[in-house]
């Protein structure tokens, strides 16, 4: 539940923790007329705890180039799924990311365009753990639900080079990320 006077405020800036690093940032320019929207890899809906909170979801350290069909369409409903899990589990450990092609196009900032997203999940349910993941296209036009880009988590690991959830026992990691156990997940 959203705390009181928390609003979507969409102001997207450079986060002041790289500028102060002098590193490289991206600037809400590079953006326009681009074909791609401002994605968010935390979702602005999953932090309304507070104004600040929600705010911070629009640093552009936290925005990918997402075309409209994913941003606006797919991606928005796996959100909102993983949030509804949140809500049956109490709890569910997210990992989000980026994929990228080895010449992927940048944007005229250089900010690179992703070719898939990726969210790996982790639910913890009576002391046993269950994980899935998904693997998202950047294309202009996606057909099909979420669960039509639902993979095991060691799929996944393949295809990003990340060893995900790797805090678990040994034991545990190697079989939860070998399945997706459609019963927990649908």
């Amino acid at each position: 539940t959203p705390a009181v006077g928390v609003h979507r405020r969409d102001r997207f800036v450079p986060d002041p923790q790289v500028l102060a690093r002098e590193w490289p940032s991206a600037a809400t320019s590079d953006y326009t007329h681009s074909g791609y929207d401002r994605g968010h890899l935390l979702p602005s809906a999953d932090r309304v705890v507070s104004q600040a909170a929600n705010d911070a979801t629009f640093l552009l350290s936290n925005i990918s180039p997402q075309r409209p069909a994913l941003n606006r369409g797919i991606w928005s409903r796996l959100e909102a799924q993983v949030r509804r899990w949140a809500d049956r589990y109490g709890k569910v450990y997210v990992v989000t990311g980026p994929v990228f092609a080895p010449d992927a196009p940048c944007l005229k900032g250089g900010v690179g365009v992703p070719r898939q997203f990726f969210k790996a999940l982790l639910v913890e349910i009576d002391g046993v753990y269950y994980a899935t993941a998904f693997l998202l296209p950047n294309d202009t036009k996606i057909s099909g639900g979420i669960f039509d880009y639902d993979l095991t988590v060691d799929s996944l690991e393949q295809v990003t080079g990340y060893d995900f959830f790797f805090a678990l026992p040994d034991s545990i990691e190697e079989s939860v990320e070998a399945v997706s156990d459609a019963a927990v997940w649908q």
